[in-house]
């Protein structure tokens, strides 16, 4: 496969809370709702770091249990993504960036929840795609959260990149073979080796550095 940076950017995937938006957190009502059916686990820090939904089931909730916490989980997150906020003037930036590449969004989040949260901040029409999370899904750091959605477009995990704001995203990307941004919009959770956006008026600047990279890695080889 060839590296990364020998490729043309083609697509920019996000991760959705906290890099995008900032919603309230599920943390207590989800919590409450293990304790409500009989969890074997009730570990806060798990919740807290879970990467899916059904992830949290899985390790706190019986199996008998699981399907109907499930649910309420969900409902859950629908009402709280009602709450959604984002920075000023990433819609900006989202919609120049769309006039370039195709823009996506890879979520831990299930998919009632993540179309909820992008109408509130008004950003649906953005994105050719989403990736959520579900009982059935893949969820992170497994590579295929993000090669499904490359491959449903032709896409080459080496011509996209990722934008995410936790350690699971870059290693998501870095399992994916995609490029890695780390978003700080709203907390800086990564280490400084990582090249980072720290405010929507980046975003496209960081983008577009990216892409002229790797168009000069293409030309110098074709030269």
């Amino acid at each position: 496969m060839r590296r990364t940076t020998e490729l043309p950017l083609r697509a920019v995937v996000f991760d959705l809370d906290n890099t995008l938006v900032r919603c309230a957190s599920t943390d207590d009502a989800v919590s409450r709702i293990v304790r409500r059916y009989g969890a074997h686990r009730n570990d806060t820090a798990l919740i807290g770091q879970a990467t899916s939904d059904w992830s949290i089931v899985e390790q706190c909730v019986l199996p008998k249990h699981r399907h109907a916490a499930y649910l309420e989980i969900l409902e859950t997150n629908a009402r709280l993504a009602a709450t959604a906020e984002c920075r000023d003037g990433l819609g900006d930036a989202l919609r120049l960036l769309s006039r370039r590449y195709p823009l996506f969004v890879a979520s831990g989040r299930d998919r009632r929840s993540i179309d909820i949260v992008l109408d509130v901040v008004g950003f649906r029409q953005l994105f050719t795609d989403i990736q959520p999370a579900s009982a059935y899904s893949p969820c992170k750091p497994d590579e295929r959260v993000l090669t499904a959605l490359l491959d449903r477009h032709g896409i080459l995990p080496a011509e996209a990149v990722y934008v995410g704001d936790k350690e699971v995203d870059r290693e998501l990307a870095s399992r994916a073979g995609v490029a890695f941004i780390g978003a700080t919009l709203y907390h800086d959770l990564l280490t400084d080796d990582v090249c980072k956006v720290h405010s929507a008026a980046d975003l496209p600047r960081v983008i577009n550095d990216l892409a002229a990279t790797r168009d000069a890695a293409v030309a110098e080889r074709a030269g």
